[in-house]
């Protein structure tokens, strides 16, 4: 009403309210390609920038990380049986699962398909191990209801994690070195059994 009576006060309002909305569109552009759109955690582009920044702290800091890749074992089972769109369902549950065994200041990302990273700070190697059993045992522990049309709602359960760690520095003192070792183990974890954790620092 203030502009329609007073036209002059367009010059002083409208200019400030558009870099207001072009500073609050491009934090949610920033936000969109940093985060993985079926779970909301960190994707790919996202977790590696905030995991570069971290084992430069860590360096500075002479302190350690810790870096998990989980991955779901038999996952294809879950899609094949249930459909893909239940299988959406499970990953945002284990995405949560996740979530709620490291700390705000951790970083849960998804890397593509069934397979999550984490990154962990911690004091030493068995303050990750730890961790990366809480995720096992709480991912272990799902039941997820998901709805399937015409038979109508079930719930999934029994899944299980295999999850590989390595530590920076003693993995290796770039993130991909890291990267690699923690995949190392995770392989060495599916490849002797599955639903376990593997610690590698080569």
């Amino acid at each position: 009403m203030a502009l329609a009576t007073l036209p002059g006060l367009a010059v002083l309002v409208v200019p400030p309210l558009l870099i207001l909305h072009r500073g609050v569109l491009v934090r949610q552009l920033e936000f969109a390609a940093t985060r993985d759109e079926k779970t909301g955690l960190f994707n790919t582009t996202g977790w590696h920038r905030l995991a570069v920044h971290e084992l430069a702290r860590a360096e500075r800091a002479n302190s350690q990380v810790g870096v998990l890749m989980v991955d779901l074992d038999h996952f294809k089972r879950v899609n094949d049986t249930y459909g893909h769109l239940a299988g959406d369902v499970v990953l945002k549950a284990v995405a949560v699962a996740i979530s709620a065994e490291v700390r705000d200041y951790d970083a849960v990302g998804r890397f593509g398909g069934e397979e999550f990273v984490v990154l962990v700070s911690a004091s030493d190697e068995r303050d990750v191990f730890a961790v990366a059993e809480r995720i096992r045992h709480a991912v272990a522990r799902l039941e997820i209801g998901v709805s399937l049309g015409e038979t109508g709602p079930t719930k999934i359960a029994g899944l299980s994690a295999s999850i590989g760690i390595a530590t920076y520095p003693e993995a290796g003192t770039v993130l991909q070195k890291v990267l690699h070792a923690a995949d190392t183990a995770l392989y060495q974890a599916k490849n002797t059994g599955r639903n376990k954790v593997v610690l590698v620092n080569p």
